[in-house]
């Protein structure tokens, strides 16, 4: 795989963020969070951006992995509209009564 310029990447997916162009911010985002090389602080600081994009866009359930990911579980919480997004922040929580509620 050819290498990539992580910051120059980085640079489009902020200028399409502040262009709110999403889609376009969610392409070069990919790119950086397939990167297992890369610091924890930078990559936790990419997936925090895909959420940001996914918020914009009304994607919930991407939302709620994002925030479930990052270990922010009241956030994830908040985020949650569907019963199945309800059930993995339940599950996440370790309360499987709520999950299987949620769930059903």
């Amino acid at each position: 795989m050819a290498a990539i310029d992580i910051r120059d990447i980085e640079r489009r997916a902020q200028r399409a963020i502040a262009a709110r162009r999403f889609d376009e911010a969610l392409t070069n985002l990919w790119v950086l969070v397939d990167r297992p090389q890369l610091e924890s602080e930078s990559f936790r600081q990419h997936v925090r951006m895909l959420g940001a994009c996914f918020a914009q866009l009304d994607r919930p359930s991407a939302l709620v992995a994002v925030h479930l990911f990052l270990g922010e579980v009241e956030q994830a919480e908040r985020a949650a509209a569907s019963p199945l997004d309800k059930a993995r922040v339940a599950a996440h929580r370790k309360d499987p009564a709520a999950a299987a509620r949620h769930f059903e």
